[in-house]
């Protein structure tokens, strides 16, 4: 675990081969680069109401509820080069499907038609 004290967060983004998460929105940071994640949750997210985003369904990377498969699925990401597995690139590329240096741009736009 990293210390946000001592650490960029884009930056061990950028450097890490692959992210374990439990339900944390910098999963999709994360994803948009096409590095494989895996979401680690002890029990089933049964905490939250159903909402616009399943994680077995939409998730881009495996839900896994027990340690073993958890190792198991880091050991496969490993001998594969840490590569992001097709069902997940899939998934990234129709949920990310603008691809540019101009997202802080259209961000900027969307704001500006917002209040103007």
């Amino acid at each position: 675990m990293a210390d946000r004290e001592e650490y960029d967060v884009q930056t061990l983004l950028k450097e890490s081969l692959m992210m374990i998460t439990d339900i944390s929105s910098v999963a999709f940071d994360f994803a948009y680069m096409k590095k494989p994640l895996v979401y680690y949750q002890k029990v089933p997210d049964d905490k939250y109401n159903k909402g616009y985003f399943d994680y077995i369904e939409d998730g881009f990377g495996e839900v896994i509820l027990d340690e073993e498969n958890l190792i198991d699925t880091i050991e496969s990401y490993f001998n594969n080069g840490f590569e992001m597995k097709d069902k997940y690139v899939k998934r990234v590329d129709e949920s990310f499907n603008i691809r540019d240096n101009n997202n802080s741009q259209r961000i900027f736009d969307a704001i500006i038609d917002l209040i103007g």
